[in-house]
């Protein structure tokens, strides 16, 4: 009996699918949560910054009430749904999977990109939010530092970290060996 990760391709295939449930689960529960829990009932379950609850529980709040927030979180919740489909396709080896899997990364990697501008956008509109966020983390910015900047460059950050991530998921996806595994009949 051959071993069946020996396969070319196997491996990998079975990692992306795994790591596209992931990341596909995570997003249509967070934003399945944002979508139907009122803003006047949005609490901060984790703290962004240690020290800053209050100031969490209120960005949440004023994120859950606006409407490109939400609008973003619609984006979200399908393109984490069209990932979580893309994966079981993956699992079970049907010859489109390779299509949807590009369609998925790509549909997340576009979502990645409107949530950091519609994110950035947000704070330049609750400017006082953002500043409360760093008074109450006790590391108030310098004298003069713009605190949407430093803002802006933090989810930049954040978004540059997962655009690297779905750009070597879809690499993977376009692998010769992966192509060939998923669309070959199993033995």
């Amino acid at each position: 009996m051959s071993n069946p990760t020996a396969v070319p391709g196997a491996k990998a295939t079975m990692f992306l699918s795994l790591a596209m449930s992931l990341i596909g689960i995570g997003g249509v529960v967070g934003a399945y949560g944002l979508l139907t829990i009122p803003p006047s009932e949005m609490e901060a379950q984790v703290e962004l910054v240690p020290g800053t609850a209050d100031a969490t529980s209120a960005m949440f709040q004023a994120m859950a009430g606006d409407p490109v927030m939400k609008a973003t979180q619609v984006g979200n919740l399908l393109a984490s749904g069209l990932m979580v489909v893309a994966s079981m396709l993956l699992t079970i080896r049907r010859p489109s999977a390779i299509w949807w899997s590009r369609q998925a990364l790509l549909a997340n990697l576009l979502y990645t990109l409107a949530y950091a501008v519609a994110n950035v956008w947000f704070a330049q509109l609750h400017p006082a939010l953002v500043d409360a966020m760093f008074v109450q983390g006790g590391q108030p910015p310098p004298e003069g530092a713009p605190t949407l900047l430093m803002y802006a460059i933090g989810t930049s950050c954040g978004t540059l970290i997962l655009l690297g991530i779905y750009g070597v998921m879809i690499r993977v996806v376009g692998r010769p060996d992966v192509r060939s595994f998923v669309t070959r009949e199993a033995s």
